[in-house]
């Protein structure tokens, strides 16, 4: 069975809705003190209930595929209570926010450790959100570089970005060619960034009726350096993903296995057996509080 460790890293001051922490709350308090980390970020409209129940179905889809060991870190920052399309555009202005800090903790932890590797698997806004990390990232380490530092690949699931930022001088072009690898998973089944998205971006001043990344194939992917994989999640809607609100288990268990190939997770050989890890996982569904 799997071994790996589990960890969260907090933004929120509520468990539902609410302000950003103004410091980030790790839980343990060793859960950055690792040499290498899978980060998993939630996107939109879901609170920290919601999104722990993501976060452990996609676990368990994994461990139906084979078991692993990598050192997962959750994060979690406030991006719900659906209020309209008013309350997306302060969603936006959220995610910038966390990204500060975000960013910062990465560095603090890579600069304290001196070595560092980083995988991502993020879903929806989460992924504007890795996107906006990765480029405060590149400003800290223009100013003071930490050569152990590697953010290796990163998985973007129905991404909640506007493919206009990414082109040719797009304000997040250096970031998604910082990655050693990335993979963008889109659908044109999904409603949210086919209604919702163009409207709500629109609305915040980021473009006319912007088409989202995890919408279509992206035209650009190729010149991309490296290359974006992209792979056509046919069938999915937006919740289409993590599994915790999909009701479609065939979509699920393809979504699985298309991350398990792109993510090295830490793969324990099926010959070992291993007692999986759960003492952190039950601490954290108790344990994790508002900052």
């Amino acid at each position: 069975m799997s071994n790996y460790t589990l960890a969260s890293l907090s933004y929120r001051v509520k468990d539902k809705g609410g302000a950003v922490s103004s410091r980030g709350k790790v839980l343990p308090s060793s859960g950055l003190n690792k040499s290498s980390l899978l980060i998993l970020i939630h996107g939109y409209n879901n609170d920290q209930i919601n999104a722990l129940k993501s976060y452990q179905q996609f676990l368990e889809l994994q461990e139906e595929i084979k078991d692993f060991s990598a050192n997962i870190l959750e994060v979690f920052w406030p991006g719900d209570n659906w209020e309209g399309f008013l309350y997306y555009m302060q969603s936006i202005g959220k995610v910038k926010e966390v990204a500060k800090l975000f960013a910062q903790d990465i560095y603090n932890a890579a600069s304290a450790r001196g070595f560092l590797v980083i995988d991502f698997i993020a879903h929806s806004l989460g992924c504007r959100l890795i996107l906006e990390t990765i480029n405060i990232l590149l400003s800290l380490q223009r100013n003071e570089k930490v050569p152990g530092l590697v953010i290796r690949n990163v998985v973007f699931m129905a991404g909640a970005v506007p493919v206009n930022y990414l082109n040719e001088r797009g304000i997040l072009r250096d970031s998604v060619e910082y990655f050693k690898g990335a993979l963008s998973l889109f659908s044109q089944s999904d409603s949210v960034l086919h209604y919702g998205f163009p409207i709500g971006q629109t609305l915040a001043r980021e473009g006319i009726f912007p088409v989202a990344l995890g919408r279509r194939k992206w035209a650009d992917g190729n010149n991309v350096v490296p290359r974006l994989n992209q792979i056509n999640n046919q069938g999915a809607n937006h919740s289409d993903y993590w599994g915790a609100d999909s009701k479609k288990p065939d979509i699920l268990k393809n979504t699985a296995k298309y991350v398990r190939t792109f993510i090295d997770m830490g793969a324990i050989p099926n010959r070992k057996i291993v007692t999986r890890n759960t003492s952190t996982y039950n601490s954290l569904s108790r344990d994790i509080r508002p900052t």
